[in-house]
């Protein structure tokens, strides 16, 4: 699995068990980023320790604060606003040249929904990680 992918895949158990995300706030309000191809992209992060380390690690990011968001305010408020402006979300953006999947907002809740429905069908199978 490449970074991108682990860094995903922990986004969405992280989300699940804690149910908010971060992302992060200039003086003037949401930090949107423009692609190379002009996608336009607000970052989240799946805990607070990823933001700080960005925070803290990018200088660029020195004068941003984290925000959290919790997850029911990010699905049926903030996901509708995203859309509406076509933003799409970065997912646990991290690394020197701070990569990862950036996808649309209502995408990542499907698959947030999908991974949580997976994650109790295999809990309530009565069996380890879902064994037959």
């Amino acid at each position: 699995m490449s970074n991108s992918g682990k860094q995903a895949h922990d986004f969405y158990a992280d989300v699940i068990s804690h149910n908010k995300v971060w992302t992060i706030k200039g003086k003037n309000g949401d930090v949107i980023f423009v692609s190379s191809i002009g996608t336009k992209i607000q970052p989240f992060w799946s805990k607070l320790t990823r933001v700080q380390k960005i925070i803290k690690s990018t200088p660029e990011y020195s004068n941003f604060e984290p925000v959290e968001v919790p997850w029911n305010e990010f699905e049926y408020e903030l996901a509708p606003k995203l859309k509406e402006k076509n933003i799409y979300v970065g997912v646990n953006w991290s690394g020197k040249n701070l990569t990862g999947f950036d996808m649309p907002a209502f995408q990542l809740i499907e698959i947030v929904k999908s991974n949580k429905e997976a994650a109790l069908t295999h809990h309530s199978s009565g069996t380890p990680n879902g064994a037959p």
